[in-house]
C-alpha cells in the first residue's frame, strides 16, 4: 500500500511539472506580439517568469530522460549480446539422452 502511494505521488508531481512546463510554453506562445504598456508591466514580468522556469526545468528535464534513454538501450544491447553467444544445446540443458 505504502508502495502505491508512491507513484501515486510520483506521477501527481510528473503532471504538475509537465502542466507547469506546457502552460509556460503555452503562454509565451499566446503572448509572443504583446505591446508592452512600459515600465512595470506585468504582462512581461510573466513572460519573463515563464521564460525563465522554460530554461530552468526543460533542459535540464531534456537532457536526463535523453540521458536515462541512452543508459537503457546500452543495458538493453548488452543484455543481448550477453544471452546471445551462450546456445541452447541438449547437453546445456541437461537433457537425458537415452538410446
Amino acid at each position: 500500500m505504502k508502495n502505491l502511494k508512491n507513484r501515486i505521488a510520483a506521477a501527481a508531481a510528473v503532471f504538475v511539472f509537465v502542466s507547469v512546463l506546457f502552460c509556460s510554453a503555452v503562454f509565451i506562445i499566446d503572448h509572443a506580439s504583446h505591446k508592452c504598456q512600459g515600465s512595470g508591466c506585468e504582462i512581461c514580468a510573466e513572460l519573463a517568469q515563464c521564460s525563465n522556469n522554460l530554461r530552468t526545468y526543460f533542459i535540464p528535464g531534456y537532457s536526463a530522460v535523453c540521458t536515462a534513454a541512452a543508459v537503457f538501450t546500452v543495458y538493453t544491447a548488452v543484455s543481448a549480446a550477453k544471452g546471445a553467444d551462450t546456445a541452447n544445446t541438449l547437453i546445456s540443458m541437461k537433457v537425458e539422452l537415452l538410446n
